[in-house]
């Protein structure tokens, strides 16, 4: 099988987190199995390139500078969208490495693409700073976490509906989202 991991950061130059690492070992193992592995990420280069790292084409595009999981999002979006077209013309299947607020698949669902968004996190800890402001009573810092919190919410039932499988780090996570997105009719697993 020819498979296509998208991620922001390359896993093969520096793991600096959870992401980097699932979709390194994630490559890794498919390899070993015998698939033709993909990862579509962005970088510091000049010009997109593709090379070959551990068995693994890396197919890096150009990060022109941008700092935060947000805007290098939007820089993928706009530069990754015909990688994804060009991988899915050779009959790639394209998978999301990339999860919740940051997903670049979450900006531009390919036609044929399945994606699968792993969540960390979901309300409780930004509840969680609304409550530590009004405890401690502070006002202005409160008014800000509680828009903070509605522009999140409105993000997330949108990410949330561009996927097609959601796997939960813990069964917590899981409640969590059972509870403040009762309404979602996705597909959720457990990564126990």
């Amino acid at each position: 099988m020819k498979i296509a991991i998208i991620t922001l950061s390359n896993p093969f130059e520096r793991i600096s987190g959870g992401i980097d690492s699932v979709v390194y070992n994630l490559s890794q193992a498919l390899t070993s199995l015998g698939h033709e592995v993909w990862i579509v990420c962005l970088g510091n280069v000049k010009n997109e390139i593709i090379k070959k790292r551990k068995g693994v084409n890396l197919w890096i595009l150009p990060d022109r500078g941008a700092k935060g999981l947000f805007r290098k999002s939007l820089i993928f979006a706009k530069y990754g969208k015909k990688i994804i077209h060009r991988l899915e013309s050779k009959s790639v299947k394209v998978f999301n490495g990339q999860g919740g607020l940051s997903s670049p698949l979450a900006f531009y669902k390919p036609k044929r693409a399945k994606v699968v968004l792993t969540i960390h996190t979901i309300d409780e800890e930004n509840i969680a700073s609304i409550k530590d402001c009004i405890r401690m009573r502070k006002i202005k810092e409160l008014f800000l976490e509680a828009i903070k919190y509605l522009v999140l919410k409105i993000w997330r039932i949108f990410y949330l509906s561009k996927a097609d499988y959601l796997i939960f780090v813990s069964k917590v996570v899981l409640n969590e989202f059972k509870r403040y997105y009762w309404f979602s009719k996705k597909e959720t697993f457990f990564n126990s």
